[in-house]
């Protein structure tokens, strides 16, 4: 009910979700980078691998979370370097995402969709994912509280998807408006690359 702690309720959501068969072998993958050892859980279900992660890691099964939003992006829209050679590019320090995050938490917080956003870092074969987590203009919901009519406002959650390209340097962006992608163009050029101006 609404009294349930709030970090209960992630802990819940996450470990529920990623507690599906077919993510057993991935949740297998990923004891050991959780610092968890698989003798310590004989003959373990699904749901036993993501309760454990979370458990000792609870980023890393979030991450594992986030992951899945990658494959739903369809539509993308493409942007080229504008560079006549190619910038070389190198897989984002920590604290190159944490100042990236924190550019993008300050666009996000003058559009009025709050604060809270995170970059996940992705390298399959030749091209470099990014999931970026931010909130949407809040929202309102009717519910019913002891019976009568009451009000419920929360921020929801939005998952962009941008792709990069180091061979070609194209940044390819699923999101939804033009000012979302002009901000991502601009400060995935200064973070990654140091020109903002680049895509």
């Amino acid at each position: 009910d609404e009294d349930t702690p709030e970090e209960l309720m992630d802990a819940l959501f996450f470990i529920d979700e990623m507690s599906l068969p077919q993510y057993y072998d991935d949740l297998m993958e990923k004891m050991s980078e959780a610092g968890v050892d698989p003798a310590t859980l004989p003959q373990p279900t699904a749901a036993d691998l993501a309760m454990a992660i979370w458990l000792a890691s609870p980023h890393i099964l979030e991450t594992m979370h986030a992951e899945r939003f990658m494959s739903k992006a369809k539509k993308f829209d493409s942007f080229l370097s504008l560079d006549s050679t190619l910038p070389p590019f190198s897989m984002p320090s920590p604290s190159t995402i944490t100042n990236l995050e924190n550019d993008l938490n300050g666009w996000f917080e003058t559009k009025k969709r709050g604060r809270g956003t995170k970059v996940f870092v992705f390298k399959r074969e030749d091209l470099v994912w990014f999931l970026v987590r931010h909130g949407e203009p809040y929202k309102r919901e009717g519910t019913l509280k002891n019976g009568e009519s009451a009000s419920i406002f929360y921020r929801p959650e939005k998952f962009d998807v941008l792709l990069y390209n180091p061979q070609i340097g194209e940044l390819s962006i699923h999101a939804n408006t033009k000012g979302e992608k002009k901000a991502y163009c601009e400060y995935f050029g200064k973070h990654l690359f140091n020109n903002d101006c680049l895509f």
